[in-house]
């Protein structure tokens, strides 16, 4: 028997979260960590210019992933939203996955503007899948 994911990893997160929410992190991140941070720790302080550098670096590097996981969402969505452009018959939609299915109904809630979340099933072998419900 498999192990139980208790959740999803902040990653995943980014990846299914639209693709300007990314940025704005990223750009958030990068703030707070190359002038905020470095600005916290008095400068008489003979640790103060290492912890600096330190933040500066880490800032930079954390706001470059965020940058590529925002990167990574939108290339999602695109091939999400042109999975839903693609379908043009029932004989296309039976031809996909239950995975692909259940993404393809969630692009149609999104793209109608009706509230539509993904959550996890409460089934084991669904948890990975995304489920549209009622928000």
């Amino acid at each position: 028997m498999g192990r139980r994911r208790r959740g999803e990893s902040l990653p995943q997160i980014f990846l299914q979260l639209p693709w300007w929410v990314g940025l704005i992190a990223a750009a958030v991140v990068y703030v707070l960590f190359t002038i905020v941070a470095p600005a916290l720790f008095p400068q008489t302080n003979q640790f103060a210019p290492v912890v600096a550098g330190a933040a500066r670096t880490w800032g930079r590097i954390i706001a470059g992933l965020l940058v590529l996981l925002s990167i990574g969402s939108a290339v999602r969505a695109f091939f999400s939203r042109r999975l839903l452009a693609a379908q043009s018959s029932i004989d296309s939609i039976r031809s996909l996955s239950w995975r692909q299915f259940e993404v393809q109904v969630a692009e149609s809630f999104a793209a109608m503007a009706t509230p539509c979340s993904r959550t996890a099933a409460a089934e084991p072998m669904a948890a990975s899948m995304p489920c549209c419900s009622e928000s």
